[in-house]
């Protein structure tokens, strides 16, 4: 029995561990922001279902990115709260409808899932495409599709799946 309790303790201090190190990760960059910079924010819905956050740095803009999504998910008969971080890489203009240029994005990211007592973490591995309204303007509208490959890893090994459309807005 104290071999398990033993386990359980050591494994939440990995899981915490790892969620400051996402978030400290993502955090860290807020300080070298300039006015150059674009943020975006905005919804998704899918798996997961929440809140996004986009930071671009201006000097790359439009080439990379963090995004915060802090949500639910609401494909599971238990409430679960997320938060993931993603540092995203895109590559312009990989499509073109109606004269506009679709951007295909892919990265690298982890997940923390927390159910009342329990708590997960994972990696996972996004991609997607997002279209520009108006991209001749500083402030727009940005719609997206993702898709994330993913595996927990912290409190339980399990591979998933997510899809999710949103919408953010860029200023």
């Amino acid at each position: 029995m104290k071999l398990y309790q033993g386990l359980k303790e050591f494994s939440r201090k990995r899981l915490i561990i790892g969620i400051v190190m996402c978030l400290g990760s993502w955090v860290g960059t807020i300080p070298v922001c300039v006015a150059k910079d674009r943020w975006g924010l905005g919804v998704m819905v899918g798996a997961p279902t929440g809140l996004t956050v986009k930071w671009e740095n201006g000097d790359l803009a439009r080439r990379y990115a963090w995004n915060l999504v802090m949500g639910w998910n609401l494909s599971e008969k238990n409430a679960r709260v997320l938060v993931q971080v993603d540092y995203l890489k895109y590559r312009s203009e990989f499509l073109e409808i109606d004269q506009k240029k679709v951007d295909l994005y892919y990265g690298l990211g982890a997940r923390i899932f927390s159910e009342s007592q329990r708590s997960w973490f994972g990696v996972r591995l996004p991609g997607g495409l997002r279209y520009f309204f108006r991209p001749d303007l500083d402030d727009e509208f940005e719609l997206f599709a993702e898709t994330a490959l993913g595996l927990m890893l912290i409190d339980r090994t399990e591979a998933f799946i997510d899809f999710a459309v949103g919408v953010r807005y860029i200023f």
